[in-house]
């Protein structure tokens, strides 16, 4: 059989036909940007906070300087002496507290119940001093009231003091340091409180001495004092479990013959293990002048209590 050849013309049209086909086909150029690792997000760095004043949203009550109770009842221990000059009536000298054997400390009760209604504050509080002396020993002569006593005689002495004050009042400025710092999350919570407060005293003494010698005898008297008194009361709170109180109160009446005056001084320190119960440590010096009717039927005392004390303090 006789073989058809090829046209030659079939290679060349194959091979235009391949050209033709790869170059419709645009040049795929891989882009770098693809094959690059995404950067990584960097979030923007967010201000320190700061807690405005008033914070509506702020609840917690370090923070927005409103006390964390509404009564605080205060049961104090009292370590208490008494010093100063007494005078009772047929006398024309003073005697000191301590001729008269009546300085020796002892353990006395006090104590403060206080309201808190928002910033104002409501508070009353006492203290009292007793101490009896049957059978005390003349040191030096001395005239007290009419009785006469010689070094070695022999003495009954007594003397009651009592102490009250209603005082009520409110925060008159205050300074948060936490809130004030910044950042604030890198300071301590500690906030200091300046507190006005104006109430009443009543002052209540009684004095009794007895001649324990051949032909008795005896001398008493006993006044109450009531007198208006201001106070200035400085809180300190430290990281909320730790507190500094100062108290300066004072007053003073002149009504007619009667007059009084006073000053007292608190310092307290106060521990908080527990929200509700707290111990407190401190020191008390109370400072008076009273006096009543003229010469020689006037009584007075000038004196001082003064000591440690100690107390639980229960709020809620």
């Amino acid at each position: 059989m006789k073989m058809m050849p090829c046209p030659a013309a079939a290679p060349a049209a194959c091979l235009a036909a391949i050209l033709l086909a790869a170059g419709a086909a645009p040049a795929q150029v891989p882009d770098p940007a693809e094959h690059e690792a995404p950067a990584a997000a960097v979030a923007p760095a967010s201000p320190a906070r700061e807690v405005p004043d008033g914070d509506p949203n702020d609840s917690d009550p370090l923070r927005s300087l409103m006390p964390a109770w509404a009564v605080k009842v205060t049961p104090i221990a009292w370590w208490v002496g008494a010093a100063g000059d007494i005078k009772l009536p047929g006398g024309s000298a003073e005697v000191s507290v301590s001729d008269l054997g009546l300085d020796d400390p002892r353990l006395s009760p006090a104590g403060t119940i206080e309201v808190a209604l928002d910033h104002w504050r409501f508070g009353f509080g006492g203290a009292a001093y007793s101490i009896n002396q049957p059978n005390a020993t003349a040191t030096s002569g001395f005239q007290i009231g009419d009785l006469v006593f010689n070094a070695g005689d022999s003495l009954g002495t007594s003397l009651d003091f009592a102490d009250y004050q209603l005082l009520a009042g409110g925060r008159i400025c205050a300074y948060d340091f936490k809130r004030h710092s910044k950042p604030p999350e890198g300071a301590m919570d500690s906030v200091v409180s300046l507190f006005l407060l104006g109430g009443v005293e009543v002052m209540d003494t009684s004095v009794s001495v007895v001649s324990n010698e051949a032909g008795g005898g005896s001398s008493s008297d006993g006044q109450t004092f009531v007198q208006p008194i201001a106070a200035l009361r400085a809180e300190a709170l430290f990281a909320r479990d730790f507190g500094i109180n100062i108290q300066l109160s004072g007053g003073g009446m002149a009504w007619g013959d009667t007059t009084s005056a006073s000053f007292d001084l608190a310092l307290m320190f106060n521990w908080y293990p527990a929200e509700n119960v707290g111990l407190q440590f401190g020191w008390r010096q109370l400072l008076f002048w009273v006096s009543d009717g003229d010469e020689p039927s006037e009584f007075q005392y000038n004196g001082s209590l003064a000591g440690l004390f100690g107390s639980v303090v229960i709020r809620f």
